[in-house]
């Protein structure tokens, strides 16, 4: 006999304003169950699990629907909703930067997280089970990196950190909102079995928030597909990608990437002009892993990297999180400068390059961070933030930067109406 639904969502519907952002989205969830919610961006699925955790900020409301945990319904208590977030419902998202105390260590804050909702728990059992965790998700290290802090972790690290965090209360709900989006695969692979071990040891029932069809349908037992705020249908993963039952399913499925086509075939680079260049490049930084100056040690974040890069090339530098490539990319655009060997760029060497010479190459070369959440500044306009680097590079006239910051948005996919918001 099937056991009582850990959660059931009842014809919810979510507004900002006067325009509906969810649906009379319908679901339930069991415990050792996973349901997957895929769909493309702007569909929805982040405002779906942030009304379940009871984390909506204005203008978004509920206004309409039940949320029923354990058969209680949420929308109509908000202070039991409190009381279970954080708790039984537990929700990490896709932006670790923005989650965590950087004043704290990361093992103390996730001691003070288990400790506020277990008092009966010693410090050292919260110790002992959080380094347990971080060890599952593959934290290198992990009885050193529970002493540091989180400006240490690399992007990725952070991400596993956070789904510790979300993890160490034992929730009977997990809301993993695009969780794997900032991994690495194998990272992520890892973080998908964590996810189902849990699922199965402590009968946890987990909504998995995804933009990736493949990872859904390989983490879950059941896929929703969202479009527009509505259920376009729901199914299990074989029978989903089978026979959808939507045109909108069965254009998502059509959309996947055919990798390895002949397309992809390395072209000859014969007549080229190198226009990029990286000469063995090493950056060392200081970690400090205990008191006064004995505790310094310096790590060789990048070392030894020599390759080059031609006019018009597609160059992927993969690896797992922690390995070095978000530092790479930081001595790459001149945010760091190498300790030994060279950085051409054009015939220039970005790390010897003046602060006059180096703005001037930014014309040419960007780099486009993981965490959007931490930067883009959240008081300006979008409009503002788009125009400010043709400003800073005196490109074109106030109404031209206007004009083209509106279409590069077209370019992408982005209503123009935000501009000012």
């Amino acid at each position: 006999m099937k056991s009582a639904p850990v959660l059931q969502v009842s014809n919810l519907t979510v507004a900002a304003g006067a325009r509906e952002i969810l649906s009379a989205i319908s679901f339930d969830i069991h415990p050792r169950e996973i349901l997957s919610v895929i769909g493309e961006s702007g569909s929805g699925k982040t405002v779906l699990a942030r009304a379940i955790a009871s984390w909506l900020s204005d203008p978004l409301r509920i206004t309409g629907g039940e949320i029923r945990f354990r058969g209680q319904d949420l929308v109509q208590n908000p202070a039991l909703a409190r009381k279970l977030a954080g708790r039984e419902i537990a929700y990490v998202g896709g932006n670790p930067a923005g989650a965590l105390d950087p004043t704290m260590t990361v093992g103390a804050q996730l001691v003070e997280k288990l400790r506020a909702v277990r008092p009966d728990i010693s410090a050292t059992e919260a110790k002992k089970k959080a380094i347990q965790l971080l060890n599952a998700v593959r934290i290198p290290s992990a009885h050193k990196r529970f002493e540091e802090y989180p400006f240490q972790y690399s992007g990725g690290m952070m991400q596993r950190a956070m789904i510790v965090d979300a993890l160490i209360s034992d929730p009977a709900l997990l809301i993993a909102d695009n969780i794997t989006q900032p991994l690495d695969v194998t990272v992520a692979a890892q973080i998908l079995k964590l996810m189902r071990d849990l699922n199965a040891q402590f009968s946890t029932a987990v909504l998995f928030i995804c933009s990736s069809l493949p990872v859904a349908c390989d983490a879950s037992d059941r896929v929703m597909v969202l479009n527009a705020g509505r259920v376009a249908e729901m199914q299990p993963p074989r029978a989903l990608i089978e026979d959808p039952k939507s045109a909108y399913t069965a254009k998502l499925i059509q959309e996947l990437p055919k990798l390895w086509d002949e397309t992809t075939r390395a072209r000859a680079r014969n007549g080229m002009c190198q226009s990029r260049c990286s000469r063995s490049a090493m950056s060392r930084k200081p970690i400090r892993s205990g008191g006064g100056e004995a505790g310094l040690s310096v790590v060789q974040a990048v070392r030894n990297v020599s390759f080059d890069v031609f006019q018009g090339d597609n160059f992927g530098v993969v690896g797992e999180s922690g390995c070095g490539k978000s530092s790479l990319m930081r001595l790459l655009t001149g945010l760091e400068r190498p300790d030994h060997g060279q950085i051409i760029f054009d015939g220039e060497d970005v790390g010897t390059a003046s602060a006059a010479t180096l703005r001037g190459m930014r014309k040419k070369f960007q780099l486009v961070l993981q965490d959007p959440y931490g930067s883009l500044p959240p008081q300006w306009p979008i409009g503002k933030i788009l125009e400010e680097p043709l400003k800073i590079h005196g490109i074109g006239s106030a109404a031209e930067r206007r004009d083209r910051a509106r279409a590069v948005m077209n370019e992408v996919g982005l209503p123009t109406a935000i501009t000012t918001t």
